[in-house]
């Protein structure tokens, strides 16, 4: 009765290991996604409605691109005042 436990664990286990070794491919796993880019925050020198965005988000932009434009009439009169 021992025995026969025994060849049906040798069994059961060759089994799995047999099963486990036939899914195992010798093709390369192609890569699908996307590349991520660094996204960069941008903060305002004064906090002013603004009046017109530019540039989108997403949107390529070199250096010296406008991106968006602020209200100037309450700097402007800050600056009448000084």
């Amino acid at each position: 009765m021992r025995e026969v436990k025994r060849l049906a664990g040798v069994c059961s286990a060759l089994t799995l290991v047999l099963g486990l070794a036939a899914c195992q491919s010798d093709e390369q796993a192609a890569l699908v996604g996307t590349l991520e880019r660094d996204r960069i925050e941008i903060k305002v020198e004064s906090s002013e409605p603004i009046v017109s965005r530019d540039a989108m988000d997403g949107q390529a932009v070199t250096a010296g691109t406008l991106l968006l434009r602020q209200d100037p009439t309450r700097a402007q009169d800050r600056l009448d005042q000084a």
